[in-house]
């Protein structure tokens, strides 16, 4: 990844068409306090409260 979009200063996050974490900034994993090995080829919605999932449904 980038290094300037590693430490934007906004959480970034992409997702195969399955919704597996593909890659993910510094910053996302600093504000959700997980270490990159943990959230990569992981399910974004495992991240998710209930009312985020229904956001997320509803979107993508």
């Amino acid at each position: 990844m980038d290094s300037l979009l590693n430490e934007a200063p906004c959480g970034y996050f992409s997702i195969t068409a399955k919704g597996q974490v593909q890659a993910v900034n510094q910053t996302l994993l600093t504000m959700l306090g997980y270490e990159r090995e943990e959230l990569l080829e992981r399910h974004i919605e495992s991240t998710m409260s209930v009312t985020n999932k229904m956001f997320f449904h509803t979107y993508f």
